[in-house]
């Protein structure tokens, strides 16, 4: 017997000499001391092991339940390749059957925030709004449309309104899911309380002298009490809301104080309410480490995540496999074919005829999967073609099919087939010895 390739044993705690070893052909991902640690590395390119020790043998007789021994390379290769074909066959069926669309009705906005990551764009697009020839063209493309999206710019500009209805009608019984700055959510109600509401998004950057210092009008009037307003309306209509907050230095502690006071001042409305604080997307290095730690990785938050779901920090309910492994105390992972479920899942399309297939893609052309208006279109080795067999060093890997290539936007190259590593190592070197110190502490 023989160690398996697919395979991975890194330092988990030097404290404690704790090592974590990760079976990515099983998914099993386990504990060990560091005297096995260092039994396992002498195996390495070992062929055909033969245990003599005490320790040894034991640590031989639990590799060998947990999968991490093999017969041979051709074996495990056979192992593998049946993986990819389960994989594979899921992954186009989902690529096949979307049936949840995200529509971008223009890039306009009335606000002029400065932290937005779509200020970069083209102000030129602001002008080009869908029309209902372009949404007839979408529905042309899904036979069963179940989902439905509104994004921007901001999607619930007043001059919106008549678009959205036209939807509506297409689309009644759909779920549908709101991307909003807020400011004109009462007088949407009339049409929201109608709808099967996921959840409205809303950005909130804390009490209301912080939250209008950057979440202004393009005349720089405030927004707070308008949007409060607007929140309001849709608790009391028992239509969900997330409230979103971009976090820095500058207002985290206002955001925990608004956070505690919103969920008093609305708790009857509990049910019905959730956030998702996240740092800055410009934040880098010490800075973002440090909130990431305020903000995700400390006893109070992962405490409330047993059950699988929290809505303290939805963002915790995106974490990696890997790390929701160890936030639940589960045993296994499941293969990924590719990182991002969104991209297999959903399609986005805006008003100047472009398809994307994620949130951070939407209004950078260079980032669209093709075309839908006037004529339908795909790009070659786009985002949708990422996977862990397209991508030529993925398809080598050792842990592949636990890290599925990574996130191709969050990569930040104009090459879209070549893989963003940076995500499962800061996985497996960051945040589970992270979780593992916490949990130890409780």
């Amino acid at each position: 017997m023989k160690l398996i390739y697919h395979m991975s044993m890194t330092e988990l705690d030097a404290t404690t000499k704790k090592w974590l070893l990760i079976n990515a052909l099983f998914g099993s991902v386990d504990i060990i001391e560091d005297k096995y640690s260092r039994i396992i590395d002498k195996w390495l390119e070992n062929d055909d092991i033969i245990p003599v020790t005490e320790d040894e043998n034991r640590i031989y007789n639990f590799l060998l339940e947990r999968k991490y021994l093999i017969s041979s390379s051709e074996e495990e290769n056979n192992i593998k390749g049946n993986i990819l074909n389960k994989l594979r066959l899921n992954y186009n069926h989902r690529l096949e059957n979307i049936s949840n669309i995200v529509l971008v009705f223009n890039y306009d906005c009335n606000f002029s925030c400065p932290y937005c990551y779509e200020n970069n764009r083209d102000n030129a697009n602001n002008k080009y709004s869908m029309t209902e020839e372009m949404v007839d063209k979408i529905y042309l493309l899904h036979s069963n449309i179940t989902g439905i999206t509104l994004f921007g710019g901001e999607p619930l500009l007043l001059e919106n309104m008549s678009i959205i209805k036209y939807i509506i009608q297409k689309s009644p019984n759909a779920r549908y899911n709101v991307f909003t700055n807020g400011y004109f959510l009462e007088e949407y109600i009339p049409l929201l309380k109608k709808l099967d509401i996921g959840f409205i998004q809303v950005t909130i950057d804390g009490e209301e002298e912080v939250h209008n210092r950057t979440r202004i009008l393009k005349n720089g009037e405030a927004t707070y009490k308008k949007i409060m307003e607007g929140i309001k309306a849709c608790l009391v209509n028992n239509i969900p809301i997330k409230i979103r907050m971009n976090i820095s230095e500058m207002n985290l502690n206002s955001c925990n104080i608004f956070k505690k006071n919103f969920l008093d001042e609305f708790s009857d409305y509990k049910q019905n309410i959730s956030f998702e604080m996240q740092p800055l997307y410009q934040l880098n290095g010490k800075a973002k480490m440090k909130l990431d730690d305020e903000l995700y990785w400390n006893s109070s938050i992962i405490g409330k995540y047993d059950e699988g779901f929290t809505t303290d920090n939805v963002i915790l309910n995106t974490a990696s496999p890997i790390v929701k492994l160890f936030l639940l105390n589960n045993t296994k992972i499941y293969p990924q074919y590719s990182r991002c479920a969104v991209e297999q899942m959903s399609r986005f399309y805006d008003s100047m005829g472009d398809m994307y297939s994620c949130f951070l893609s939407v209004g950078n052309e260079s980032d669209s999967i093709g075309t839908y208006y006037p004529n339908y279109a795909l790009k070659e080795n786009s985002l949708i073609d990422r996977n862990i067999e397209s991508i030529e060093k993925c398809s080598k890997c050792r842990i592949a099919l636990i890290c599925g290539s990574g996130c191709g936007n969050a990569a930040k190259s104009s090459n879209k087939m070549i893989p963003n590593c940076e995500q499962v190592l800061d996985d497996i070197y960051v945040k589970i010895p992270k979780l593992y110190r916490i949990k130890q502490k409780n």
